[in-house]
């Protein structure tokens, strides 16, 4: 079932709440095996550049530098499409999450 909040269809593209397009490729469907439904997920894939309007930090250059140096796994964050280079936003706070987490158990 579609939750009433569900970003408006525009052709082959989604429209979001906050404006920003997102192609379909971008989606993902699964199947719940339990209700026999189809649950869609939206991933958010930010440009590096557009970080920032949507978290505080961290910065493009600090972005771009855990890119270069796959910082404690970091490009697991990272996808490609041609020759732009977008956050996956949900991976990006797996990721944070992990990286707290093992700081707190040393």
């Amino acid at each position: 079932m579609i939750p009433a909040t569900f970003p408006c269809m525009k052709g082959d593209e989604i429209q979001h709440p906050i404006g920003h397009p997102m192609k379909e490729a971008e989606m993902s469907a699964e199947m719940s095996a339990e209700q026999g439904e189809t649950e869609i997920k939206i991933r958010r894939l930010i440009p590096i550049p557009d970080f920032n309007k949507y978290h505080p930090d961290p910065t493009p250059a600090a972005i771009r530098w855990m890119i270069f140096k796959n910082k404690n796994g970091f490009k697991r964050c990272v996808v490609r499409r041609g020759h732009r280079v977008l956050i996956d936003e949900a991976e990006y706070f797996r990721w944070l999450k992990e990286q707290n987490g093992s700081e707190c158990n040393e």
